[in-house]
């Protein structure tokens, strides 16, 4: 092992710190065309540069490569730098690519003698060999010597066949003559003598060729600017004085080492600018004005903030490198908290009556502090104490009035604060967003939602709610979900947006935040507009506002002509109606019927009547099997009712088709209830499949267990599990399997896994049971089991898992073989691969105790 390997080896006891920065580096040289292994005089070659290297010999680092071996490539020099805007400093791998894979000299050793018979095929070869080196390290500088292993008698280094001949060879290769040597090997006793002057005229070549890269870099300097090259000016200074350790010079390392740290502190002014502005705002928060105007150290406040994130961003464009945690997003958001607390203090602090007690001769002053262009002496004064030093006012009936003024003037400005907060907002959601910070860039476009509901602008409001809402949904923010489909259901009400109001409205009904009489309210307002009328005046709504909305209402539903529908994709939202489709059965033999229970619960306060029920499959051909419809004009006909809180049964039976299915899984797709009135049309669609992204569910294809679906809004306790997926199959398979597992699965806790298994056979089987392996469970126990089971024996085996994450999980897969000598072929189990689950969905351990505590509340 070469010194610097031994190095590296040693450097055990400080694994965190970069294993580059370990070792002293010295050059790096490559020998090519040595087989150490299988030729006496090559190993004893490569002895001889790496064994016993110590003080007296040249610090160099030799690694022997194969004589195909490929270089990393070297990409394209840039001409300019004028558009180049760098990424980072230095790229992690640059120091081990110089030390290790780029070398400063290659070395091809090839055996030809001056005098050999075949010298002119030789040198054809041995230029060839020449010429792959320099295309293996095209762009590279690498300096390439040729060394000719000779075993005859060295001849004379003025002979004229030695003369002539390595003038040919060194033309032929486009080789200097300084990289062309010569190794005798005949008198093996001189080869390390050879070897010790070759080292030393390796070393000069290495050293020239890092002083080369020194000053190819240092050729750059005048195409950089500190404007957009900050980073560039640390990286070159550290380039340079790498280049020059690698050269032994440790001086002019040194010197390059203090210029790159130099640059890197200038780069660090605008992290010291934060640290300075955040110890500025912690000095001058505290530091309020009198309480009659208190806003105006929240509107000061705000402006500190809004400036300092503006000059954050130039300092980024600059070459500044942000994050998730520091970025001008932060300050943004700030500035607008504080323009919100800003009105609100003027809301609490100004009242328009006070203004009209002024007497005559006060209202001259008071016109004197609204007038905005006046200029005082000295900055920081106000215009009825000039020259004021002191905290207490030189007159206190002229500080009272200034004071009213100044709130007065405040609250006639105050609707212009709501365009201050959604810029301040959008500034920062923009910066979130760059940053990827994704919930808090989706809190704030609730901020900017509720400052348009402040500003009475009801449909921007509710397109940024709708944007949002997928993502709490999809989180399952129970709190969050249902306080923002309230502020969107009043947005919805107050912009008679008819469409977003009854999606958002039956989807509330599905909180427990509100008592029924609210509920009630809702349904009925919902109940009016399918029927062209106008809603109720609900509580949430201001009076006047609400006369307002009622006035669009009329306008928007008598604007209605053709029938509208409204398409609910269930399982991606609160489910104010639970549906759970269930077979009776997990497996259908031979020609029998199966029976589906459609399980349907209503959490709306009062009574609807459906129009349509639909169970659609994979195999359309099952879908007559499962539909009710009830017509408009059938009053008679309550079998589609839905009452409140009342769990009521759907049967359906099924015949399957034995031909075709056999051995084939009958699968729901979809479940459809209309709600049909003579002007909409309300379709609610669950969806059963495994890249339902809303639906918590354990999958499995199988007769074992069929696919287990839980409501997204069910605590544990309460789910309810759905059979979607029984399986058909015939008489004619040697054993029957079914698997039992938890209901809820969950991350980071054992489970355990119990397969039933019944010999149906006449004889006794010796069955190999085996589990696979997956990275997303450990495994407790025997992979590989052996059980006999005699006639009609019904055993059970346990298999102990435990998952490591959570989510749609692959089930390790269970294989069951049959021995050969029982006399039953493992053919007649292959029916076991596509029935067996292969999916499980495993619950994460937080999430679990979230719901709980939620429904316990």
């Amino acid at each position: 092992m070469s010194d610097i390997q031994t190095q590296m080896a040693d450097g055990d006891d400080n694994d965190w710190f970069p294993e580059e920065l370990q070792y002293t580096p010295v050059p790096y040289i490559s020998l090519v065309g040595l087989s150490a292994q299988t030729n006496a005089i090559h190993a004893l070659i490569w002895n001889s540069f790496t064994v016993n290297r110590g003080s007296d010999r040249s610090p160099l680092y030799f690694k022997q490569i194969t004589d195909n071996y490929t270089f990393i490539a070297s990409k394209p020099k840039k001409s300019s730098y004028e558009w180049h805007i760098p990424k980072g400093i230095l790229k992690s791998l640059w120091l081990k690519k110089h030390l290790f894979d780029i070398p400063s000299v290659c070395v091809l050793f090839f055996e030809l003698n001056w005098d050999d018979l075949n010298w002119n095929q030789k040198r054809t070869d041995c230029v060839a060999r020449v010429e792959y080196l320099k295309r293996v390290l095209h762009l590279r500088n690498t300096k390439i010597t040729l060394v000719l292993i000779q075993t005859s008698t060295p001849l004379p280094s003025d002979d004229s066949l030695v003369t002539e001949r390595a003038a040919l060879l060194c033309n032929s290769c486009d080789l200097n003559a300084k990289s062309l040597f010569v190794l005798p090997v005949s008198d093996v006793s001189q080869i390390m003598e050879y070897i010790l002057r070759m080292e030393s005229a390796l070393y000069e070549l290495s050293k020239l060729y890092y002083h080369n890269e020194c000053k190819l870099v240092k050729s750059h300097a005048d195409q950089l600017n500190k404007t957009t090259h900050q980073l560039l000016y640390v990286r070159h200074q550290f380039k340079i004085a790498f280049y020059s350790e690698l050269k032994q010079d440790p001086n002019t390392a040194l010197k390059h080492y203090k210029n790159a740290f130099a640059y890197l502190m200038e780069l660090s002014t605008p992290l010291d600018a934060i640290s300075q502005f955040r110890r500025h705002i912690d000095i001058f928060k505290g530091k309020c004005e009198p309480k009659e105007i208190e806003f105006e150290h929240s509107a000061w406040l705000s402006k500190q903030f809004s400036l300092f994130a503006s000059l954050f961003e130039f300092a980024i464009i600059s070459g500044l490198v942000a994050s998730q945690v520091q970025n001008p997003g932060t300050y943004y958001l700030d500035a607008a908290l504080q323009t919100m607390n800003r009105r609100k203090l003027c809301l609490s602090i100004c009242s328009p009556i006070e203004f009209n007690s002024l007497t005559v001769e006060e209202i001259d002053l008071f016109n004197s502090v609204l007038q905005s262009n006046q200029e005082m002496e000295f900055f920081g004064q106000r215009s009825w104490r000039p020259g004021c030093q002191t905290l207490e006012p030189l007159d206190a009936d002229k500080e009272r009035i200034g004071l009213k003024g100044l709130q007065y003037k405040e609250y006639t400005n105050i609707g212009s604060l709501s365009a201050q907060i959604i810029l301040s907002l959008s500034n920062a959601i923009n910066q979130l967003k760059k940053y990827h910070c994704l919930r808090m860039q989706r809190y704030l476009m609730v901020l900017v939602a509720d400052e348009y509901l402040y500003n009475r602008d009801y449909s921007n409001a509710l397109t940024f709610l709708n944007n949002v809402l997928p993502n709490y949904r999809h989180e399952r923010w129970l709190p969050l979900i249902e306080h923002i489909l309230m502020i969107a259901l009043k947005a919805a009400y107050l912009s008679a947006d008819v469409i977003n109001f009854v999606k958002l409205g039956l989807e509330i009904m599905a909180s427990n935040c509100y008592d029924s009489q609210y509920k009630i309210a809702i349904q009925d307002s919902i109940n009016n507009i399918i029927q062209k009328q106008s809603p109720l005046l609900l509580q949430f709504v201001d009076e006047n506002d609400a006369m307002n909305a009622l006035n669009l209402w009329t306008n928007a539903l008598s604007l209605i002509s053709d029938k509208i529908e409204i398409n609910m994709k269930m399982e991606s939202l609160m489910t104010f109606i639970e549906c759970k489709p269930k077979f009776s059965s997990n497996i259908i033999i031979n020609d029998k019927t199966i029976e589906l229970n459609l399980q349907i619960k209503s959490l709306l306060p009062k009574q609807i009547q459906l129009t349509k029920l639909n169970i659609l499959f994979t195999n359309e051909i099952y879908n007559q099997f499962c539909q009710i419809t009830h017509t408009l004009d059938n009053t008679s006909d309550n079998s589609l009712i839905l009452k409140p809180y009342i769990c009521q049964k759907f049967l359906f039976n099924i015949t399957p088709n034995f031909t075709e299915d056999s051995h084939q899984s009958i699968v729901i797709t979809d479940v459809l209830l209309a709600f049909e009135t003579q002007f909409f049309n309300i379709l609610m669609q669950w969806k059963y499949n495994e890249n339902n992204d809303y639906d918590t569910k354990c999958m499995a294809k199988s007769s074992i267990r069929p696919v287990v679906t839980y409501n997204i809004y069910d605590t544990p306790s309460t789910a309810h599990p759905s059979s979607t997926m029984p399986t058909v199959l015939d008489n004619n398979s040697p054993i029957f399997v079914e698997l039992k597992y938890p209901d809820q699965c969950v991350a980071r806790n054992p489970m355990i896994l119990r397969y039933n298994i019944l010999n149906k056979t006449d004889s006794e089987l010796l069955l190999e049971l085996s589990m696979g392996t997956s990275d997303n469970f450990m495994y407790s126990g025997n992979k590989l089991i052996n059980i006999v089971l005699k006639t009609n024996e019904n055993v059970g085996q346990y298999f102990i898992l435990y998952p490591l994450i959570c989510g749609t999980l692959e089930l390790p897969k269970l294989k069951i073989s049959i021995h050969q000598k029982v006399g039953v072929s493992s053919k007649q189990i292959d029916f076991m691969d596509p029935i067996l689950p292969d999916h499980l969905f495993i619950f994460p351990q937080t999430k679990i105790l979230n719901d709980i505590l939620h429904q316990n509340c």
